[in-house]
């Protein structure tokens, strides 16, 4: 794990950074409710995640894998309701 953007650490090997590629589309899950979602945006070989109610904070960059085992652990309750 490497921290950048303000020293906020990174998750699943990803990098963090302030400024992400040019013009990825964004997209919230439709599970979304109350405000409390991330988005998500697919460039090339990386996974953009960001803070829905923070669009110009940080970005969490991953690659695919990284994302796959991240969801399959979400999916499976590794990060409690």
């Amino acid at each position: 794990m490497r921290a950048r953007a303000g020293g906020r650490p990174t998750y699943l090997g990803g990098t963090l950074s302030d400024t992400p590629p040019a013009q990825p589309v964004w997209r919230k899950s439709s599970r979304c409710g109350h405000g409390n979602c991330v988005e998500v945006a697919v460039t090339g070989d990386t996974v953009l995640i960001r803070d829905s109610k923070d669009p110009s904070g940080g970005v969490v960059e991953c690659d695919a894998v990284q994302w796959g085992h991240f969801l399959s652990a979400v999916r499976a309750g590794a990060f409690g309701a």
